[in-house]
């Protein structure tokens, strides 16, 4: 009865406030069910549809949990940012996900301020000890994210570049090295890529710069990190193979190196299947 109701050609011949009280009736029969359920109807519904569904639902006696997502659903598709925040507590508001998420929501409709608002309520703050203030935490890579873009819709786009950088710095992260370049002049731009290879090739954990080398890709850069820190291979990467067969073709050297350093490791571990099968691939690259 309610997939007739709700089907395409009776959403377009009825009121909105009749489809909205059969729509609540069934949510909060079965809320589990309409957690999946609501997006699809949705999609094919009315505008006004959700806004009458959504009133509706926050009028009922009692918001479980359950409701609450249902809730959200609603209020993202009634496009009500208000009623999408006022589901969480001032308590989970200063969570980092919850905080980007309200956060992105409200630069979308241009609520700059009211953005940056949410996001300072979950900033990350110094630890307190017995002996006073200590490190800051590292901030979540999402609420970082809406930071950075809050800051360049308020203007403030020296600090976010800056922000960028030292997101990169601190996480080898592909995407915010990428998105500092992509923002500069010519010529400043090569300067800046050159920069952040060479951070990635000196950092203290070989694996996580030469992930980033080869996720970029700057293949030669890699290569040379290879042949230059050989020693530091103190793991075995997931993606030391695919990373191999890249290399093979123009930097055969520092993929034959890679295999062997690597074989050695899994030896050590006592994964001898892992390490018989990087030594045959180096040596069909020596044999090459």
């Amino acid at each position: 009865e309610l997939g007739a109701l709700l089907g395409k050609p009776s959403l377009e011949r009825a009121g909105d406030e009749a489809h909205a009280a059969a729509l609540v009736e069934a949510m909060l029969t079965f809320p589990a069910g309409w957690k999946t359920w609501l997006g699809l109807v949705l999609r094919e519904a009315p505008a006004g549809l959700a806004a009458a569904a959504l009133t509706r639902l926050q009028a009922s006696a009692s918001v479980t949990s359950g409701r609450m997502v249902l809730i959200r659903q609603l209020a993202d598709a009634a496009g009500d940012i208000d009623a999408f925040t006022d589901t969480f507590s001032a308590e989970a508001l200063k969570t980092p996900s919850i905080a980007a998420e309200i956060a992105r929501r409200l630069l979308t409709v241009g609520r700059v301020a009211e953005a940056g608002a949410a996001l300072e309520v979950a900033k990350p703050v110094k630890a307190k000890s017995f002996l006073g203030s200590g490190r800051t935490p590292e901030p979540d890579f999402e609420w970082e994210s809406a930071w950075i873009d809050y800051l360049d819709a308020s203007g403030q786009a020296d600090l976010a570049q800056e922000t960028r950088w030292i997101a990169f710095e601190r996480t080898l992260s592909v995407a915010r090295a990428k998105a500092f370049i992509k923002r500069l002049g010519d010529f400043d731009d090569v300067e800046a890529e050159g920069r952040a290879f060479a951070h990635a090739a000196r950092h203290a954990d070989f694996h996580k710069g030469l992930a980033f080398l080869m996720a970029w890709p700057a293949l030669p850069e890699a290569a040379k990190m290879i042949q230059a820190r050989a020693d530091d291979i103190e793991r075995v990467d997931d993606d030391v193979e695919m990373w191999a067969t890249r290399l093979r073709v123009r930097q055969p050297a520092a993929a034959h190196l890679l295999l062997r350093r690597e074989a050695a490791v899994a030896f050590r571990r006592r994964d001898l299947a892992l390490a018989d099968r990087l030594t045959q691939e180096a040596d069909s690259i020596e044999a090459g």
